[in-house]
């Protein structure tokens, strides 16, 4: 039990915080269905703009391997 939904939360987590960096949410799509398959199959891409410090680019790296990991 505690696993698949320990991966969910840190999942949800990172989108949280990607949304908080650049103001819009990685996968969405126009009807759910596109979201669900943006998902599954769209790689995770950072833009370059905003700007975000080097701190932070640390971390969206570390999102992106968890992320490929799920």
């Amino acid at each position: 039990m505690g696993l698949i939904y320990c991966s969910v939360d840190w999942w949800s987590f990172g989108i949280l915080i990607y949304e908080l960096l650049y103001g819009f949410t990685p996968f969405r799509g126009k009807k759910r269905d596109e979201t669900f398959n943006n998902i599954l199959k769209r790689p995770l891409n950072f833009p370059e703009l905003p700007e975000v410090t080097d701190e932070c680019k640390v971390r969206s790296d570390i999102c992106e391997k968890a992320f490929s990991e799920i």
